[in-house]
């Protein structure tokens, strides 16, 4: 005799737990990092082998490299399995678990500072990305100009005036403009080390954390702003007195401006950022100002002086 009392059970069971049922299917996830190689990863011992462990531990799928070299970025993607964009000549490189597409060189700047890259998401039709990674220029650094007591902003815009960085970002944009027009069908996204604070970061209530001038539109992250491209670390971390997100530096203390400088911006509607943050391992010893004997930190399990960033999108409706 069929027992009536268990049937029914069971059909509601059936209801509420068919895959599918009721739940959006989830995304897929693309974990991007920025990644500082301090001058190949040669001035702390066995730099390679720990950077290669501190991508896996991260979880990164595509990294923008910066202060490398093809040597170093083929035997960082040979150790993981990775690919690299060929057309990286210099400093600025880019290494990615997925197949890249095309790479190709970036106008307004020196090439061995910027490349970049369409990437295809393995196995996710109609997911490809657009990857640009710079190195911008690190003359006359806007934080050592804005510390001296007495400075004022047109002082330190004057220095900023200086370096290369203005140009070198304008250029950039310039040649991104038909990528980024076309960004909510191909997304794209800009890693990098750009030698400047940001004007979301260096405001009045961060006066304390940044002694001398602090609101500033250092246009290394204004012209971005202004060009639709949206800082992921920022926008998931609003406040920079409770989520600094400091990066320079992880070994440079004492005496030495500490700030946001490395960033991951994107632009498009098929993407959104999830979680970010800023990652650098084990902690290790720590020295003085810039230009200090770096002796003390050879052994360090962290691989730079720059901390990396690490955000995670994922890819949804266009």
């Amino acid at each position: 005799m069929t027992n009536t009392r268990l049937i029914f059970p069971m059909l509601l069971l059936s209801t509420f737990f068919t895959p599918g049922a009721g739940a959006e299917e989830k995304g897929a996830e693309l974990s991007v990092m920025t990644f500082n190689c301090w001058y190949q990863f040669t001035k702390v011992n066995g730099g390679i082998t720990k950077a290669v462990a501190s991508i896996k531990e991260a979880g990164a799928d595509v990294i923008g490299l910066q202060e490398c070299s093809v040597e170093t970025a083929d035997k960082l993607a040979a150790e993981l399995g990775f690919h690299r964009a060929k057309s990286g000549s210099g400093g600025a490189q880019i290494v990615s678990r997925h197949p890249i597409l095309e790479t190709f060189d970036v106008g307004g700047i020196d090439p061995a500072r910027a490349v970049a890259a369409k990437i295809h998401m393995d196995g996710k039709p109609g997911h490809d990305f657009i990857l640009f990674n710079i190195h911008l220029d690190a003359g006359h650094y806007g934080p050592y100009a804005a510390r001296p007591t007495g400075s004022t902003s047109e002082q330190v815009m004057a220095e900023e005036r200086k370096s290369q960085r203005t140009r070198q970002i304008t250029g950039i944009l310039e040649s991104m403009a038909t990528h980024l027009a076309q960004s909510d069908a191909t997304p794209v996204f800009l890693t990098g080390d750009f030698n400047s604070p940001s004007h979301l970061d260096r405001v009045e209530k961060t006066t304390s954390s940044h002694p001398g001038i602090t609101s500033m539109p250092w246009p290394a992250t204004v012209l971005p702003f202004q060009a639709g491209l949206v800082d992921s670390f920022r926008l998931l971390h609003p406040d920079p007195v409770e989520t600094p997100g400091t990066t320079w530096s992880t070994i440079h203390k004492e005496g030495e401006p500490q700030d946001r400088i490395d960033y991951i911006f994107h632009k498009g509607k098929g993407i959104r950022p999830i979680t970010s943050r800023v990652f650098a391992g084990k902690a290790g010893k720590t020295i003085g100002e810039w230009g200090c004997d770096i002796s003390p930190v050879v052994d360090n399990p962290w691989p730079s002086d720059h901390a990396a960033v690490v955000t995670v999108y994922r890819f949804g409706p266009k």
